[in-house]
């Protein structure tokens, strides 16, 4: 509050190109504190760009749902922030969360969760696939998240969808039984449904 009544810019950068808002979402869960999104409040309320990027194309909505930040995910939604914006790899927030293991804010951006009705931001994209090809899906295998990989099935999600070295979904799990039983039944139906499908 003191710097900003003093004059100090919302829009400042450091060396890497982060503003604030972009610094304050990217803050570690472990040093995550209420006072965090009370800043985040502020930063939007005095004109901070919820749209700003650092020289590496991040942006504050991917790094708080990597960083597991829920409400200051719901903050930048309101604030106008697109649900589906990739950045500089491919990275969209969902894909963000889903690299992240955190199960609530995928909810939030597929709008699964108990308030989605009162929410206008629309439905993410399931099967949208970073630089490297991998899928939602296939960051929900990988961490073993039985709860995420349910979730995006029931909302889209191609199991059959394949990354830039042509592994699936069902390659990602290892050690995670159920959730590999639960791919390859929805992967088995897909190829039963007339051919494998083609990547989104």
């Amino acid at each position: 509050d003191a710097l900003l009544e003093a004059g100090a810019s919302v829009e400042s950068q450091d060396a890497s190109g982060k503003t604030p808002l972009i610094t304050i979402c990217g803050t570690k869960a472990k040093n995550y504190k209420v006072g965090h999104l009370k800043i985040v409040e502020k930063l939007l309320e005095k004109g901070a760009d919820p749209l700003a990027t650092d020289n590496k194309g991040h942006t504050a909505i991917g790094r708080a749902a990597h960083a597991g930040h829920t409400n200051i995910v719901l903050n930048l939604l309101k604030a106008g922030v697109p649900s589906d914006e990739p950045d500089d790899d491919g990275m969209t927030p969902l894909l963000h969360a889903a690299a992240g293991k955190h199960v609530k804010i995928v909810e939030l951006l597929l709008k699964a969760d108990k308030m989605a009705q009162f929410r206008k931001h629309p439905v993410a994209k399931t099967n949208t696939q970073d630089k490297s090809g991998k899928s939602a899906l296939m960051y929900a295998a990988a961490s073993k998240r039985m709860e995420m990989v349910t979730l995006l099935l029931s909302k889209g999600a191609d199991p059959l969808a394949e990354d830039e070295n042509g592994k699936t979904a069902l390659k990602y799990c290892k050690k995670a039984p159920d959730c590999e039983a639960k791919i390859e039944a929805a992967a088995n139906k897909a190829e039963g449904g007339g051919g494998k499908k083609k990547k989104k």
